[in-house]
């Protein structure tokens, strides 16, 4: 009980802070639009949230990253340079959605004010795998996408529901190297012949010196595949090479089985989902109910034995419908279908 009244006392500070912080956003606005005068000017590019002592105590470690972060989402909310800010990784979130976002600042304190009050007590995201503990590069949930700048230069475009680790300290210092842990990401790797790009996806390493690709490794579908844009990419498996591609190459590694193929296919048909695209090739049916609900926001519930032995090839357009798709899916595979609500629809004989 005492602890917990402790962590209340903690948050209640917390948000007597962001209290402050909301009070003066106009001030901010004001700057951003040319209307202050020098003292205020002053005020702003010498603003400094690490002076807050009164309203913290302990944790200093977790308040230090908390003050970081609402600082560095105000000033990239309003489009302005942080002047103490070097940046290492560039991350640029892209929503897809039917309703135009508008970007508030006020928003965004809050939520990073609440994101930090929820992670009390808190630590640097960090995963353990084997004896190395790895930070967190970057996470997605279901409805963003996030392009993402590393210090070498390399881009990626990660797809929806992926996460991705990588050990901060050593990246770029003899090699490069990230883990999928989940999900899905576009590489332009920053040419480097002196160090070697390798990701990690499961029993799979892909290993480049500069060149652009697609690795699709969520866990749900049960596979892995990487698919070349331009470059070579070399794929090892336990410790065996299993293939070496080049631009329309692809390999498709079963998670299960252990098995794996090489096949020709076009880059841009993998890389689709950049563009909100619903393209399936060679897909199961857990790739299908992933890119539907990744795209529509609606959950497939598929009664057991129908299309579990079926593999799908399609292709729709950016402004395609649901509609347009479960009527495709039901008149080629002799199915029907019905929504027992706008986020989900049943599929059945």
């Amino acid at each position: 009980m005492k602890m917990h009244n402790v962590n209340n006392r903690k948050k209640q500070s917390h948000l007597e802070y962001l209290k402050k912080l909301l009070l003066t956003s106009h001030i901010f606005e004001h700057f951003t639009q040319g209307k202050l005068d020098k003292n205020n000017e002053k005020l702003i590019e010498d603003w400094n949230p690490e002076d807050t002592s009164e309203y913290h105590s302990g944790n200093e470690d977790l308040l230090a990253e908390g003050r970081r972060q609402v600082k560095e989402n105000v000033f990239a909310a309003l489009g302005i340079p942080n002047p103490d800010k070097k940046k290492k990784i560039q991350v640029r979130i892209i929503f897809f959605s039917k309703y135009a976002a508008v970007a508030a600042i006020l928003v965004i304190a809050i939520l990073s004010g609440i994101y930090m009050l929820n992670q009390f007590p808190d630590h640097k995201d960090k995963a353990i795998t084997g004896n190395t503990s790895k930070d967190l590069l970057c996470q997605t949930d279901n409805y963003e996408l996030k392009q993402v700048t590393l210090p070498d230069g390399t881009i990626l475009h990660v797809n929806r529901n992926s996460r991705i680790l990588y050990i901060e300290q050593e990246f770029n210092v003899n090699k490069r190297e990230i883990w999928i842990e989940d999900g899905e990401a576009f590489f332009y790797v920053a040419k480097n012949p002196e160090k070697p790009f390798i990701i990690h996806s499961g029993d799979i390493e892909t290993i480049v010196k500069g060149t652009s690709f697609n690795i699709k490794a969520y866990k749900e579908i049960k596979k892995n595949e990487i698919s070349v844009r331009s470059g070579k990419v070399e794929v090892i498996c336990r410790n065996k090479t299993i293939g070496k591609l080049i631009a329309n190459q692809q390999i498709t590694y079963n998670t299960e089985t252990g098995k794996y193929n090489e096949t020709l296919g076009n880059w841009e048909d993998a890389a689709a989902w950049m563009h909100n695209k619903l393209v399936l090739k060679q897909a199961n049916v857990d790739e299908l109910k992933l890119r539907v609900r990744q795209i529509y926001g609606v959950d497939l519930v598929i009664l057991e034995g129908i299309l579990n032995q079926n593999h799908f090839n399609a292709s729709y357009p950016a402004d395609a419908q649901i509609e347009n798709v479960l009527q495709n899916i039901s008149e080629v595979y002799d199915v029907k279908y019905k929504f027992e609500n706008p986020q989900k629809v049943i599929i059945y004989k």
